[in-house]
Parts: structure tokens; C-alpha cells; sequence
């Protein structure tokens, strides 16, 4: 794990944007069942475990960048700044819009954008990485207002068709999860200080980022398809989760990164 102190930006605004077309639980299990012939399972089932009655779902023209777009265009004008205003745009998701180009062109095409732009992708992590990088470029006076946005469209990757109990267990993240956008905008502190005092409570801004990984649980949750690995493969073109490996994973990271990241910004 490893702390890095802002130098410093701030976050000027942020949107969310959720897709007003709402997908209830009921219908979710009627689809499975409708879908996988011989296979039943227990009606309520989902709502029981997880209480998520509803999930909010993209229309069917919509792409991942528009999810990003809607909630950027909203930013942007909460702000009252313009396309011109924007130093760089990062588009930081596990979804995206298809695997060449980047998502970011996309999203800035439609945006009405001429900087530049690229993608930040680390799974679940994609949005806090994609701060972590502006906040950097911030920090390094590369550049002065950073857009971060993201789309979430995992209602594309559900599994409707499943042949047994093992499959559907091993696809019930995608029976639970919202697709929505979210924008947020950084920009250099106007009190930007000195490095020495970067972590003081009392200066405007991002304090600090910690993050750290054990990546040997990688096969842990995928999204498989589209890479050298399964370039063709419709299997894999599902989101897989092993729910209780994916538990066992977190227990082996624990929770020192916490203490450890509130040590360093001294607010513990």
C-alpha cells in the first residue's frame, strides 16, 4: 500500500445521472425462468437475499458513453463551463463502448470536445483510479481541469439462460447490479499549497489516495470476452462471480489500508 498526498485539487462538481427505465426483481426472475427451460427457482428468491426490488436499466440505443455523457453535460452546466474549459477528459469504467477505440473519444465526440482524452479501467475500481490519475496530472501542473466521468452498463453482460443452480449462482451479480453514469469534475486548489503541508486538514481539496491489491484472486470476478484470451467466445461474454471466493479475497487484503491511509494524512 502506498499513500500519495494531493498537491492539491478539488473537486468543483459532481453529477450522477440513473436511466429512468426501472427493471423490478419479479420480472428479472420471471425472465430467467422464461429463458432457461427445466430450471426453477424460488420465487422471491433474489429480493430475499440481496432486498433489491428494482435496478435501473439503459435503453436499448444507449451505450456506456452516453450513460457518461448525460451525467457530464450535467456537471459541466452546474458549473457554468463550456467544452473549451476542459484540459482532459478520462473515461474511468469497467464497461465500455467497444474495445478499439476508447470510450473517452467517444464520449468526447459527443461531448463537443477537443482535448485529450484517454481510458482508465480497473474493474470496480475504474472511477477511484481515474481520480487518482487526474488528481496526479493535476498535481504535476500537466494540466488545470481534469473531467473524470464513467458508465456502468452491466445489464449488457447478464446471463438469462442458465442450465442449473451452479450457473446462476455463479452469474447472481448480474441479476443485482444498476447501469447509471457519473461525472465529476477536478480542477487545481485556488489555495494550492506547498508540499510539505499537502496533508493539512485545513487546506481546500483531495487530501490524499491509498490503494493496494492482491492480485492473485483476479479469476475471483470476470468479464472475459473481447480480450486475446476469448476474442470469440459468447460464453464469455457474461460477468461470472464466485461470491464466496470473492468474500475469502477481501478477508486475505484486510482492512489495514484504512488505518494505514489515515496515519499518513494524520486525521486518525
Amino acid at each position: 500500500m502506498h499513500t500519495v498526498m494531493s498537491g492539491r485539487s478539488r473537486i468543483a462538481g459532481l453529477e450522477v445521472y440513473v436511466p429512468p427505465a426501472r427493471l423490478d426483481t419479479n420480472a428479472v426472475e420471471q425472465r430467467i425462468v422464461e429463458s432457461s427451460p427445466g430450471f426453477r427457482i424460488p420465487k422471491g428468491l433474489i429480493s430475499r437475499v440481496t432486498g433489491i426490488r428494482s435496478r435501473s436499466v439503459m435503453a436499448e440505443s444507449e451505450q456506456a458513453s452516453d450513460l457518461a455523457v448525460n451525467a457530464a453535460a450535467k456537471v459541466l452546466a452546474s458549473c457554468g463551463l463550456q467544452a473549451p474549459d476542459v484540459d482532459l477528459l478520462v473515461f474511468a469504467s469497467a464497461s465500455q463502448d467497444m474495445v478499439e477505440p476508447a470510450t473517452a473519444h467517444i464520449a468526447a465526440a459527443k461531448l463537443g470536445l477537443s482535448c485529450p482524452v484517454m481510458d482508465v479501467k480497473n474493474a470496480c475500481n475504474s472511477f477511484l483510479n481515474g481520480l487518482e490519475v487526474a488528481d496526479s496530472l493535476i498535481a504535476s501542473r500537466r494540466y488545470g481541469r481534469v473531467l473524470v466521468v464513467t458508465g456502468e452498463s452491466p445489464s449488457r453482460a447478464v446471463r438469462w439462460s442458465v442450465p442449473d443452480f451452479a450457473t446462476f449462482a455463479s452469474s447472481f451479480p448480474g441479476y443485482t447490479m444498476s447501469d447509471g453514469g457519473a461525472a465529476v469534475l477536478l480542477e487545481a486548489s485556488e489555495g494550492a499549497i506547498a508540499d510539505s503541508e499537502a496533508s493539512s486538514p485545513a487546506a481546500e481539496g483531495i487530501l490524499g489516495m491509498a490503494f493496494t491489491a492482491k492480485s492473485i484472486h483476479w479469476p475471483v470476478g470476470t468479464l472475459a470476452a473481447g480480450g486475446s484470451a476469448f476474442p470469440r467466445d459468447p460464453e464469455a461474454s457474461y460477468f461470472t462471480m464466485d461470491g464466496e471466493k470473492l468474500k475469502d479475497a477481501f478477508l486475505d487484503l484486510g482492512s489495514d489500508v484504512l488505518g494505514e491511509t489515515l496515519e499518513a494524512l494524520k486525521l486518525n
